[in-house]
């Protein structure tokens, strides 16, 4: 037999296999969430206090960031943010502060990003942060602004998302 025809027969019984092969229920797919396996957090992010507080909040450029608080309490600068049409990985640095009462201000930095960092005020004190480690990992992250401190760190897999999946077998009985 040809190389060409030997190489031609590979394929088509690959193919046949992955056809027959069965398929995840799509019931089954689910974001997974762990404890940081991937990427430990300890050196891909780090909070250092600040002397004083930012002069102000920086204007946003995107749309999706709401640097503010709902009631003005507290606001982030994103004060690096990646050029992602560049090669990565990325840097991100954020300012966290308060705005009114107890001066408090926070920086973090996120390095070996895949994506700059999405960033949501759940309330006035707390900071919801997704930092992209691929294109299905990231850990997500929330961020007590009082305290300094995340009490929220865990990794969402979205793998099983992607798989191809089929309906469920029904039960014949």
């Amino acid at each position: 037999m040809r190389p060409a025809t030997v190489s031609f027969l590979l394929i088509i019984a690959a193919t046949e296999a992955c056809a027959t092969q069965a398929q995840m229920d799509c019931n089954d797919q689910v974001v997974q969430y762990s404890d940081s396996d991937y990427m430990p957090l300890e050196s891909h992010v780090s909070v250092e206090a600040l002397p004083k507080r930012p002069a102000g909040v920086l204007r946003e450029e995107r749309s999706g960031f709401t640097p503010e608080s709902l009631h003005r309490t507290a606001a982030f600068n994103r004060v690096v943010i990646a050029d992602t049409k560049k090669p990565g990985p990325y840097t991100n640095t954020i300012d966290v502060f308060s705005t009114k009462g107890v001066p408090v201000s926070w920086r973090i930095q996120i390095s070996d990003l895949k994506d700059n960092a999405r960033l949501k005020w759940i309330n006035e004190d707390l900071l919801f942060i997704q930092a992209w480690w691929g294109r299905i990992v990231s850990t997500d992250l929330i961020f007590e602004v009082s305290s300094g401190r995340f009490i929220y760190a865990k990794e969402a897999n979205y793998g099983l998302l992607i798989q191809p999946c089929g309906e469920p077998e029904p039960d014949v009985r």
